[in-house]
């Protein structure tokens, strides 16, 4: 059954972050990261968070992409780390059988960005993440969470201390276990409140909303999707970095954001994105 409250989970145990996640829809990591490397992602968002082509979706309230490519410590010490990973991966991973071989592929980034929600922002309606790949949803209310049925999971990292006063992250526990049409009562969504190096993750199928800032300060908070690796990723950060800048990723951030790996889909002139930037790179050398 649905935890009414959010469970606490240390990174260090994947197996029972699973556990709540199957159960709740989310739970939050208690040792996810560190005060200072938050700090140290702030300071590198910091120079494009006051940019004039910011999105932004409702008044008081902006999205900062490409965090991937901006923040060495996000990309190579958060997303790639060995514990989150086997989480994202229980559920997104994705294997079958073909003429006798087992075939497996992992999740990808789908999106990386930072949000701010200044003073006096107001929130957002309940919704689910994975709208943008139109997806249904068959109730698992009385099976319970059947294995495979995510497109996407998310993980979310606090800039600042996430409080219900400054508009934490409202989920209601066991909505992914809902079908389409189960109408979302807002008495039963519960804060996600976090201090700085504790983060959220929570299934795309989950139904959640943003809360208004009723505080003085403005809200930080580092959001990163993950998909399945037939998915289209939601930003198509592959028109953004030259080969020179992936070139400094580590190989698991290559192949996360889907530079390399994937010999079925996403290959570009039959080849891996990356080696094709390579080969153009030579050709117009």
């Amino acid at each position: 059954m649905p935890s009414n409250a959010l469970r606490r989970v240390p990174l260090s145990s994947p197996e029972e972050a699973i556990r709540a996640i199957e159960e709740d829809g989310g739970v939050i990591l208690t040792d996810f990261t560190s005060v200072s490397e938050v700090e140290e992602v702030n300071s590198d968002m910091a120079p494009f968070m006051s940019a004039e082509d910011l999105d932004s979706p409702q008044a008081g309230r902006t999205n900062c992409s490409l965090v991937y490519g901006r923040s060495k410590v996000a990309r190579e010490d958060w997303l790639n780390n060995d514990d989150l990973l086997t989480i994202v991966n229980h559920f997104l991973r994705t294997t079958d059988f073909q003429w006798g071989a087992q075939r497996s592929q992992d999740a990808l980034i789908s999106m990386a960005f930072t949000i701010l929600t200044k003073p006096g922002t107001e929130g957002t309606g309940y919704h689910r993440d994975d709208h943008i790949w139109q997806t249904t949803h068959k109730s698992q209310e009385a099976s319970g969470y059947q294995k495979g049925s995510d497109l996407g999971i998310n993980l979310m990292v606090p800039g600042t201390d996430s409080t219900k006063e400054i508009g934490a992250t409202k989920i209601i526990p066991g909505s992914h276990l809902w079908g389409d049409g189960h109408e979302a009562n807002p008495e039963d969504g519960v804060h996600a409140e976090m201090k700085m190096g504790e983060a959220f993750v929570f299934l795309a199928s989950a139904v959640h909303a943003g809360s208004p800032n009723l505080s003085a300060e403005t809200r930080i908070m580092h959001t990163f999707f993950f998909c399945r690796g037939w998915v289209r990723q939601e930003d198509n950060q592959f028109v953004w970095w030259k080969r020179e800048e992936v070139e400094k990723w580590s190989q698991k951030a290559q192949k996360l954001a889907g530079y390399i790996g994937n010999t079925d889909v996403g290959t570009c002139n039959f080849k891996q994105p990356l080696d094709s930037l390579r080969l153009l790179d030579s050709i117009s050398t």
